[in-house]
C-alpha cells in the first residue's frame, strides 16, 4: 500500500500499524528498504505524522504522489513480501530562502514574523489546527504570534518545537539544532530514528541543543542571549562556539570557504566580535586569540593550521 494524495487517512494509518505487529521481521524490513532508498528522513516525517507512534492525528499537507525507480527499489520492496507497505513522502520545496550574506524578514498570515539570516531556507504548512515550520538550514528568529486556535511547530531533522507566544531563535548546526529561548516558553522534542526521544520544557534565557545522541538545556545570561542576535545588526559574537561553527557563521556571510589544517582545530572554542563582511578581522581574532595561522589556496579557500598541540 502506498500513503500518498487521497490515500493518505487514519485507516492506512491503522492497518499499517496492524502490518507491523503481524510479523516480527516486518519493521526489520521496512527499515532495509528506507536504508536502500537512502530515505531514512522518510522516517522522522512518518513518526511527524503519528504514522510509528499511532495517536497524533495528521495535521500536515498530503504528500505528493513520487514514482518509484526499479531496479533497487524494486528489489528492497521485495524484500518485504506480499502485502508489504510501500511509504514515500516527498519534502516540501524550500519556500523561502537567503542567499550569502544576505537577510530577509518574513510575516506569516497569523502575524508571526520569521526574521532569516545568510544562507537560510524553510518550508510552511498550515492547516485549521496547526502552523508548522520546517528549517533545514541556516538560522531563524521567530516571534510567534499568540493563537488559541492552533499549535505552532518548529521542525528540524533532529527534533521539534512547540512554541506558540513565544520569540526564540533556531539554529541548524552540523550535528544537531541550537534553540535559545528569548521569551515565552517551548517544548522540546528529539527526533530518534523510528522513535521520539526525550521532551523538555524551556523558559526564557535558556538554551537547547538537540542533538541525534542528547537533549540539553542550560541557562545563559541576558547578554549572551542579546549577542546571539547580533547578526541583525551586522556583527557576528562568539561566545566559546566551536571554530567550525564560528567558520561556518563566517562562511555564510563571506561564501568563502575553510579548511582545518589538523582536524582538532574545529573543536577550539572561540570568542570575540567582529563585523559580520570582515573576513580579515575574523583571522586576525584567530591569530591573536588561537594562535591560529591562516594562508589562502589556489582554490580561494582558507588553510587554518596552528603549530599548538592540541
Amino acid at each position: 500500500m502506498l500513503f500518498d494524495g487521497a490515500d493518505w487517512d487514519q485507516n492506512n494509518v491503522r492497518r499499517f500499524h496492524a502490518w507491523l505487529a503481524r510479523r516480527a521481521d516486518h519493521r526489520p524490513a521496512f527499515e532495509a528498504v528506507a536504508k536502500t532508498w537512502n530515505k531514512l528522513d522518510l522516517l522522522a516525517t512518518l513518526e511527524s505524522r503519528g504514522v510509528l507512534e499511532g495517536s497524533a492525528a495528521i495535521d500536515h499537507a498530503r504528500p505528493s504522489r513520487r514514482s518509484l525507480i526499479a531496479g533497487a527499489g524494486i528489489g528492497a520492496a521485495a524484500a518485504l513480501g506480499a502485502g508489504a507497505y510501500l511509504i514515500w513522502a516527498k519534502p516540501p520545496s524550500p519556500a523561502y530562502q537567503t542567499g550569502t550574506g544576505e537577510q530577509r524578514d518574513i510575516t506569516l498570515g497569523d502575524g508571526t514574523t520569521i526574521a532569516m539570516n545568510a544562507q537560510t531556507q524553510f518550508s510552511v504548512r498550515s492547516s485549521a489546527r496547526l502552523q508548522e515550520v520546517s528549517l533545514s538550514a541556516g538560522e531563524a528568529l521567530f516571534t510567534i504570534a499568540a493563537n488559541t486556535a492552533r499549535r505552532f511547530i518548529i521542525r528540524t531533522r533532529f527534533g521539534e518545537l512547540d512554541a506558540d507566544n513565544s520569540k526564540v531563535l533556531v539554529k541548524v548546526l552540523a550535528q544537531g539544532a541550537r534553540i535559545t529561548l528569548i521569551s515565552g516558553t517551548v517544548r522540546a522534542t528529539q527526533r530518534q530514528f523510528l522513535s521520539t526521544g526525550m521532551e523538555i520544557q524551556a523558559g526564557p534565557e535558556t538554551e537547547l541543543v538537540i542533538s541525534p545522541q542528547t537533549l540539553s538545556l542550560a541557562a545563559i545570561s541576558a547578554p549572551v542571549v542579546e549577542r546571539r542576535t547580533l547578526w541583525r545588526e551586522g556583527m557576528l559574537a562568539f561566545d566559546g562556539e566551536p571554530l567550525e561553527e564560528a567558520t561556518n557563521d563566517v562562511a555564510r556571510q563571506n561564501g568563502v570557504s575553510f579548511r582545518f589544517a589538523d582536524p582538532a582545530l574545529a573543536g577550539l572554542r572561540v570568542g570575540g566580535l567582529v563585523r559580520a563582511n570582515d573576513v580579515e578581522a575574523f583571522l586576525v581574532l584567530l591569530r591573536d586569540n588561537l594562535a591560529i595561522q591562516s594562508e589562502r589556496q589556489e582554490d580561494g579557500a582558507i588553510l587554518l593550521s596552528s603549530t599548538a598541540t592540541f
